[in-house]
């Protein structure tokens, strides 16, 4: 894959943040962060890598936020009869990341992020030292999947491939489906050494954000 294709499917799914400054002093050399190989990143993004890109987008940048994930968890359930479009302006005025505020449309993969609170704080470092491999490797599962002829075009989303790229794109602009899907089968043949992650959100729509 070209430096131009990496650089577009990164944007595509919103994951090139910058870095944080370092705050040691400028003479002291810095060490590079240790590369993440497929069997590291895949059992982590597995559980996600089939979401529609802009779902995908907002999970991956929550991420960073576990904290703010349990807050928005309770917070909603103490909220009970806030949901999707509502739930998601009475959010506006917390202090959360605009990414977390996005996900209390959501509620279903909220509670299942806030639920497996060890993946969260995992998939961080993968985030933020792994811009360019993180994309790569959703793209790797989204072929797999494919392959094994469960990734395809529905009333609900479009499965669109332009080379080696997969996008997942809303049907509706309107609405964003969660897909269901168990990790553990829908890409076939497992070849890597951990099993892949296992959350569960259950099937549902909340309004684009």
């Amino acid at each position: 894959m070209s430096d131009n294709n990496r650089r577009l499917i990164a944007s595509a799914l919103g994951v090139l943040l910058p870095l944080a400054l370092a705050t040691a002093p400028l003479h002291t050399a810095q060490a590079a962060p240790a590369a993440m190989s497929s069997n590291q990143l895949a059992p982590l993004l597995a559980p996600v890598a089939l979401y529609p890109d802009p779902l995908l987008a907002q999970v991956l940048n929550a991420s960073q936020y576990p904290d703010q994930i349990a807050a928005a968890a309770r917070w909603l359930r103490s909220n009970p009869r806030l949901r999707g479009a509502a739930a998601a302006k009475a959010a506006a005025r917390q202090r959360w990341s605009v990414s977390v505020r996005s996900l209390v449309a959501f509620p279903a993969v909220l509670a299942a992020k806030d639920a497996k609170r060890a993946w969260v704080p995992s998939l961080v470092p993968a985030y933020h030292l792994h811009p360019i491999d993180v994309p790569d490797e959703v793209q790797a599962l989204r072929a797999k999947a494919r392959l094994a002829g469960h990734l395809d075009s529905t009333s609900q989303q479009r499965v669109v491939v332009s080379g080696r790229y997969i996008s997942i794109e809303p049907v509706s602009p309107q609405m964003v489906y969660v897909p269901a899907y168990d990790a553990s089968r829908v890409y076939g043949r497992w070849t890597y050494d951990a099993p892949p992650g296992v959350i569960r959100p259950g099937t549902g729509g909340a309004p684009t954000i």
